[in-house]
């Protein structure tokens, strides 16, 4: 009797470890693709904030032309979520009024295609450093995640090589 309680104990510990481990994995698998909606999110948001106030058409296309870009990643990213019955979060609201502060006082005093380029390069550099600490931190989490990473990886590459030749 006590030899079947320590065997049903041990396998007790084991569910329990195995729970834990894919409880981990499930929560790295959100936090993954959470970080990744949330950075096509602030580039979608940046680009909508600062189009309007583009009056260079071939600049005005191009912000076009990214924003479709970073919204068919973000598309790829409820399907995933949808499909995993999984609440993606946006960014927060003060993130967004943080962004669109940022937004609106660098261009008061400059409303240069070459200031707008600018700040679109900062944060396309920065989109480009999450989505590359996120390759490393849930590397093999999800291949479907590692692939939509590294497509936002070459998109942010892609987009910075064009804003240069706005500046």
């Amino acid at each position: 009797m006590k030899k079947e309680t320590n065997n049903l104990i041990q396998k007790n510990e084991a569910n329990k470890k195995e729970n834990d481990k894919f409880d981990k994995k499930k929560e790295n698998f959100i936090k993954f693709l959470t970080s990744l909606y949330q950075n096509v999110s602030t580039a979608m948001q940046s680009i909508e904030e600062l189009q309007p106030k583009v009056e260079n058409e071939n600049f005005k296309k191009e912000l076009s032309n990214q924003l479709t870009n970073y919204d068919l990643i973000a598309r790829e990213c409820e399907m995933i979520a949808k499909s995993e019955d999984i609440d993606i979060k946006d960014n927060n609201l003060f993130e967004k009024i943080r962004l669109w502060s940022s937004i609106n006082l660098g261009i008061i005093k400059d409303k240069s295609i070459r200031h707008i380029a600018e700040m679109m390069l900062f944060g396309t550099v920065m989109g480009l450093i999450q989505c590359l600490k996120d390759a490393v931190d849930y590397k093999n989490i999800c291949s479907e995640l590692d692939d939509l990473c590294q497509k936002l990886i070459e998109l942010e590459e892609k987009n910075y090589q064009v804003l240069k030749n706005f500046i």
